[in-house]
């Protein structure tokens, strides 16, 4: 988070606190500054350090786009277009666009191009005019204008009943549909661009707020490696944990890596594991091997972990073919048998090439075959 980072250290140059500089941003606000409305809009939007409200968030918008304000008409105009903090309204949101493209600003270039392959607000489908929006838009390296041109490049546009479906499916997002916001959010995420980023989160929030269980392992990752948002460890594992208890099998993994691995406690680990395992993760299987094999519990178990081992391997999971065979080599959870051990590493071979399994090779060099 780049630009939030330079921000901080603005407002540490100014001798003010972030806080403090919200509290003035208010104040200036109300006293009519333009700039102060649009910032003091995105505070009222994000909700971050104030109680967050869209309908009084667009207000602020709305009088700085009456102002002139070229980015508050973009948000004036997506807020009323996909009705956050408002009824929609597409003549109203169409109006702002304009003026906002009108001013430069990509997002609405590329909008107002959407607008006119949609034929929003009566407008008759025009082509023309959406490819010299989004040129303008992708001139200025807006990705999703980008992406566009290369899809109007081809000979026959798609008919108006597909973007008109296409934004459907945005606006149903913003009303509460999660699967919509999670696929919405994760179209964002596969674009890669800090902006981008910021978008998918704000996509994933409100899916994971409804429920839905990918978004919030999603967010959890997000929130984990502060991707499109400031890093939150404890508010990670909170949403990883919401989405693990709803048998999310990615969350169920990542709770049994952090609690084996990062936090130790193999209780909460081998709690996770075992339910990834039965709905069938290689990887917590081989974790719950090596719980059996290093006695996580107090004894150990090499039956049990010969078992998980053997499932893994099956699955080709390749380090579990490699612990299975150590354990046919010494006989441990299952009868020595050394020939089976060799079997196993050089069948491996096949399932990976990695340069962990060199001192594996060395081991059986003397039988392995070519």
């Amino acid at each position: 988070m780049k630009k939030e980072q330079a921000q901080q250290d603005e407002f540490a140059s100014m001798g003010i606190t972030r806080e403090e500089y919200v509290a003035l941003l208010a104040y200036s606000a109300n006293d009519g500054d333009a700039m102060a409305q649009f910032e003091w809009g995105k505070e009222l939007m994000r909700g971050e350090l104030v109680r967050k409200d869209e309908k009084e968030a667009l207000r602020w918008f709305c009088s700085a786009a009456q102002q002139g304000h070229a980015e508050a008409q973009f948000r004036a105009g997506y807020a009323l277009f996909f009705g956050i903090g408002c009824e929609a309204n597409e003549d109203d949101a169409a109006h702002w666009m304009v003026k906002s493209a009108e001013q430069e600003v990509p997002n609405a270039q590329f909008f107002v191009g959407l607008m006119s392959l949609a034929a929003i607000c009566g407008w008759p489908q025009d082509v023309e005019a959406a490819r010299q929006w989004m040129t303008l838009a992708a001139q200025k390296g807006y990705a999703p204008a980008e992406n566009m041109l290369a899809a109007l490049a081809e000979d026959a546009p798609m008919p108006v009943a597909h973007w008109r479906h296409f934004i459907d499916e945005q606006r149903a997002a913003y009303q509460g549909d999660a699967a919509n916001l999670f696929n919405s959010g994760m179209e964002a995420y596969f674009r890669r661009s800090e902006a981008d980023d910021a978008t998918a989160v704000s996509f994933f929030r409100r899916a994971a707020e409804l429920g839905h269980a990918k978004a919030q392992m999603m967010l959890g990752v997000a929130l984990r490696e502060g991707k499109g948002c400031a890093k939150n460890a404890q508010e990670s594992r909170k949403w990883i944990e919401k989405a693990a208890k709803q048998g999310q099998l990615q969350a169920q993994e990542e709770l049994g890596y952090y609690y084996t691995r990062v936090k130790t406690d193999f209780a909460i680990a081998h709690h996770w594991l075992v339910r990834a395992a039965a709905q069938g993760s290689a990887a917590a299987m081989y974790d719950l091997g090596y719980f059996g094999v290093a006695g996580a519990f107090g004894e150990v178990d090499y039956a049990r972990a010969a078992e998980y081992f053997s499932k893994a391997g099956e699955l080709g999971h390749w380090q579990s073919r490699v612990a299975l065979s150590m354990m046919y080599e010494y006989g441990k959870g299952c009868e020595q048998n050394e020939a089976r051990a060799i079997a196993l590493v050089n069948s491996t071979l096949k399932y990976t090439d990695d340069e962990s399994l060199a001192k594996f090779r060395a081991h059986f060099a003397r039988v392995l075959t070519p």
